[in-house]
């Protein structure tokens, strides 16, 4: 019933901020201080009021408890029935001491291929991740076909011209695999034409998934249809604006310094181009009718773009909401990563900091067929063995949203806002999510030049099908 599902909601929040709370305490050094000793009391007395209700959850209602006890595992029956068609092939990844498994599930077949791992897998995804990012092509180069050999190579003849969804383990969640190279680079370095060489991408679109069981849970989970189309939020942050106190201590969690800067961090107008013109895009879509009747679009602009006027927002309501902004990873901390929206401009309401946190995106209300991050950094998150990437953006398929498009580090502001402009109006002309998005890196590596490095288009990654 709703008020039991709202009184567990309520909980989950409160047990959410003192843990944050408690977080911040302790990364700011303080130890066994009475606040911190009040905290944990609190944390206790709300985590008993939340397992007993969930209890209570389990005893009262069985369907609720079978069907939380079936997300546990998926068979792979299921997976080739509900996920897999015959041009998908799913790829998981299971790293051990010396040896790395590969497990390939298709529509009529399961294998799996071992092969010996590096011992300096790390420092190699590491060197691939710079050699992309600093643009130090030999490094990106060398380690882009060497990573191919061992990740992909092994299973070639299994996946044959599939599509692929890959399901990382451990360092491999930093590895971008559609930019990998297919071939060995035999020229000079610093003459490389990016254009031309060999990625992945141009053989077959690649997507993601934090792990199996949650793949399937997330395809088939039951969705009203959506009322509205398009929901997006850009602060923007213009170069005169000053944050508050709570959103600069959220800052210097993260370790960005904000003293030097009086707390103004970049300005981002890019997004603004970004986030209005898609805007245009949907109502051009929709026509006359669905721009001055039904006005199935919205948008939060710069001052608008508060956590407060987002949370306040039907967001279950749309088919596809999208963030332009600064997100953060606390690889210390996972509750205090999150994403930089603005504190409510009208004062009114001052519970909110301006900060969506990590914990914060797990109790959103979301229906939507794609969430896109269009952000810092939001695919990166703490690792945990068995759980894949427990990340900032993990917490909205758990809300609810089918499908994430989310960056492995920092993006570019110009190259994002066209690569989006490109992916949406993709997916107005009918593509599917993931050969629109496919589509839009195809089209910035055909534009060549500077554009055609992998710099630009290869952090965005499709969480999905």
């Amino acid at each position: 019933p709703e008020p039991l599902v709202q009184e567990e909601r309520s909980l989950a929040i409160s047990v959410a901020n003192i843990e944050r709370t408690l977080a911040e305490s302790r990364f700011g050094g303080e130890t066994r201080t009475m606040v911190s000793d009040s905290l944990q009391l609190a944390l206790f007395s709300a985590q008993q009021k939340r397992d007993l209700t969930e209890r209570s959850f389990e005893f009262n209602y069985p369907a609720y408890l079978a069907k939380k006890q079936e997300i546990f595992g998926t068979p792979i029956s299921l997976l080739k029935k509900d996920v897999l068609d015959s041009n998908t092939a799913l790829v998981e990844y299971v790293l051990e001491p010396d040896t790395l498994i590969i497990f390939v599930v298709t529509d009529d077949t399961l294998a799996s291929v071992g092969v010996s791992v590096p011992t300096n897998l790390d420092q190699v995804v590491d060197s691939l991740k710079s050699g992309i990012t600093s643009g130090h092509a030999e490094w990106y180069l060398r380690y882009g076909h060497a990573l191919h050999e061992l990740l992909l190579a092994p299973v070639e003849t299994l996946v044959q011209d599939k599509d692929l969804i890959i399901v990382p383990e451990g360092v491999l969640n930093y590895v971008p695999f559609e930019a990998l190279l297919t071939l060995p680079y035999k020229g000079a370095y610093n003459r490389a034409r990016f254009k031309d060489l060999p990625y992945v991408i141009k053989d077959r679109a690649v997507s993601y998934a934090y792990s199996s069981t949650l793949l399937h849970h997330s395809m088939t989970r039951v969705r009203d249809e959506p009322k509205k189309d398009f929901f997006g939020v850009a602060p923007v942050f213009k170069p005169d604006l000053e944050l508050d106190s709570k959103a600069k201590r959220f800052l210097s969690f993260n370790g960005i310094d904000t003293t030097a800067t009086r707390g103004i961090v970049q300005f981002l107008p890019g997004t603004r181009d970004e986030v209005l013109g898609i805007e245009r895009m949907f109502s051009a879509s929709a026509g006359l009718l669905g721009q001055f009747v039904y006005n199935k679009s919205k948008v939060l602009i710069e001052k608008e773009a508060s956590e407060a006027a987002l949370k306040a927002s039907q967001l279950g309501d749309y088919r596809y909401v999208h963030f332009a902004t600064h997100s953060f990873v606390n690889e210390q901390d996972g509750n205090l990563s999150g994403m930089l929206l603005l504190p409510d401009h009208t004062g009114r309401n001052k519970l909110e900091d301006g900060v969506l946190y990590s914990d914060e995106t797990y109790l959103l209300d979301l229906n939507a067929e794609l969430v896109v991050l269009s952000a810092c950094e939001t695919g990166i998150g703490r690792i945990t063995a068995g759980e894949g990437m427990t990340g900032f953006s993990r917490g909205f398929i758990i809300a609810g949203a089918k499908n994430l498009v989310v960056s492995l580090w920092p993006s570019d502001d110009a190259g994002t806002k066209y690569l989006m402009l490109e992916f949406y109006k993709n997916i107005l002309q009918g593509e599917s999510i993931k050969n629109a998005l496919r589509l839009a890196k195809l089209e910035l590596i055909e534009l060549g030049g500077v554009i055609a490095k992998p710099y630009f288009w290869s952090p965005f990654i499709q969480i999905g099908t």
